[in-house]
């Protein structure tokens, strides 16, 4: 006995019914996204906040030491194996009335590549330096080259421009951070 067009119309229907079902079911649980599937939404959260943490620090940062007058840079660079290089500039700044302007002068630098590694919120850095004459007098060392290891830890912060104002007007920078140095004692 031969099926009707309205039966043949049901029973199609039934097969992709079933079909579509059936393909969502197994692509689901080998870890496609059809139906919720929360071990890998964790997966893809995970992943993203890495790669979030990751180029975070990609680029150059400000490193200022003021107490001594020292201002520098830290860069940093995400290479495609998932590495981290670092690279140090720290120079000692000082206004020369004489022709009013700022001078600086090398204090350390990177004679090779650093590596930064994450951990968390932790930033780990490993930097090798080469350690100008100036650094050694100051300090009393002998050394002409040195490892800076830091681990670093995020703070809040903000920074901007500001005006001095009295009898003349200046502009400079602001940065207020929210972290108490080791020499701060009041």
């Amino acid at each position: 006995m031969p099926l009707t067009k309205p039966q043949l119309s049901i029973i199609t229907a039934l097969i992709a019914g079933a079909a579509t079902v059936a393909a969502a079911y197994v692509t689901s649980s080998a870890g496609f996204v059809f139906f919720p599937n929360r071990k890998l939404e964790r997966q893809v959260n995970d992943l993203k906040s890495r790669l979030e943490n990751r180029s975070a620090i990609a680029g150059d940062f400000e490193w200022q030491w003021t107490g001594q007058n020292w201002l520098g840079s830290v860069t940093f660079q995400n290479l495609a194996n998932g590495h981290i290089n670092a690279r140090v500039d720290m120079r000692t700044i000082k206004y020369s009335p004489s022709n009013r302007a700022i001078q600086d002068a090398f204090l350390f630098r990177s004679d090779s590549d650093g590596s930064a590694t994450i951990s968390g919120p932790t930033i780990h850095i490993n930097l090798p330096v080469e350690v100008s004459p100036l650094y050694p007098k100051a300090h009393h060392a002998s050394s002409s080259h040195m490892v800076l290891d830091a681990d670093l830890q995020p703070v809040d912060a903000f920074a901007g421009r500001v005006r001095y104002s009295g009898d003349r007007t200046y502009s400079g920078d602001m940065i207020l951070v929210r972290y108490r140095s080791d020499v701060r004692r009041w």
